[in-house]
């Protein structure tokens, strides 16, 4: 009985995750729409809101992996945990719920890292495409200096200010 309370328990662990993935994903795209936009004091706050969010994540993911840890522990000749381990234990009804649910977790996981990498692409796009307008602005600046990893970098890395009618 104590395995299916910890199956139960697991379940509800990736449902839980499940839903703040979602909200991760959600912030992601506001996040993306701030950024692009230029709207720094919101991209900010979503920033802020994110680090609670994935605090969140972490912990529950703690709690999943701890739980199936458990479960596999209880079985009379343990083995690595995972999730066929786990629904090698479960009932029909509930291994067919914690299928359904392991599938959504992985889906949600997916979106994050889509997200991220969007952001990602989105952002390292606009650091070169600034860098080469400020090249071909100051192309007399070419001389660069050697970072503290080795990497050259181009002009003297000034402090510049830009008029915004650009």
């Amino acid at each position: 009985m104590a395995v299916q309370t910890r199956i139960r328990e697991f379940r509800e662990a990736i449902e839980t995750e499940i839903t703040l993935l979602e909200c991760v994903a959600s912030r992601q795209n506001d996040l993306r729409t701030h950024l692009v936009e230029r709207n720094w004091p919101e991209l900010d706050r979503v920033i802020k809101d994110l680090e609670r969010v994935s605090g969140e994540v972490a912990q529950i993911e703690e709690r999943r992996v701890s739980l199936a840890h458990e479960i596999v522990a209880l079985e009379p000749a343990p083995q690595q945990p995972g999730i066929r381990a786990i629904l090698r234990r479960a009932g029909l009804e509930e291994r067919t719920a914690l299928n359904d649910a392991y599938r959504r977790l992985k889906i949600a996981v997916l979106k994050v890292q889509g997200g991220a990498r969007g952001i990602k692409a989105y952002a390292s796009e606009a650091i070169e495409t600034t860098s080469e307008v400020l090249h071909e602005l100051f192309p007399t600046d070419t001389d660069g200096q050697y970072a503290r990893d080795g990497v050259k970098h181009r002009g003297a890395q000034r402090a510049l200010i830009l008029d915004h009618t650009l």
